[in-house]
């Protein structure tokens, strides 16, 4: 997997990612991408890169970035209405949520799945917008459907 170092901004605050090609990658080319991101605390050298060295064995190109108060970007860390906010930005068919649950000192990944969706429903995220982001989306990125 090739990779590049990039610097976006967000509504004027800077963020630091990469993106994540696949060894045959021609420069110019185009192919389906995916925004790999992870949990509030997650960091892009971890999920997001794991993700995409799975991803880019299939061809995507993948993108993975620090999420705002997290090092190397810069601003403070978002909230659950923040979230919320971006997902209705980017529109719910283009997220696929996960939980990074199951550590041995933490809930069962189901249960922290849980909590995640009520968060966001509480937030203002439809039933239905999490169903597309649970189930429609990764089908879709899988090729199930």
């Amino acid at each position: 997997m090739k990779q590049r170092e990039i610097i976006f901004y967000s509504e004027g605050t800077k963020m630091v990612g990469t993106i994540y090609l696949p060894d045959d990658y021609k420069e110019g080319e185009k192919r389906h991408g995916i925004i790999a991101n992870s949990g509030w605390t997650g960091v892009n050298k971890v999920y997001p890169a794991m993700f995409a060295r799975q991803m880019t064995k299939y061809g995507y190109v993948c993108m993975g970035f620090d999420y705002r108060g997290f090092k190397p970007s810069g601003g403070i860390s978002c909230s659950a209405q923040d979230m919320a906010q971006h997902i209705q930005e980017v529109g719910m068919e283009h997220c696929f949520l996960t939980s990074d649950r199951g550590q041995s000192d933490r809930e069962l990944p189901a249960e922290g799945m849980l909590q995640f969706l009520l968060t966001l429903l509480q937030a203002g995220i439809s039933y239905n917008a999490l169903y597309v982001m649970t189930h429609t989306v990764p089908t879709q990125v899988l090729g199930i459907i």
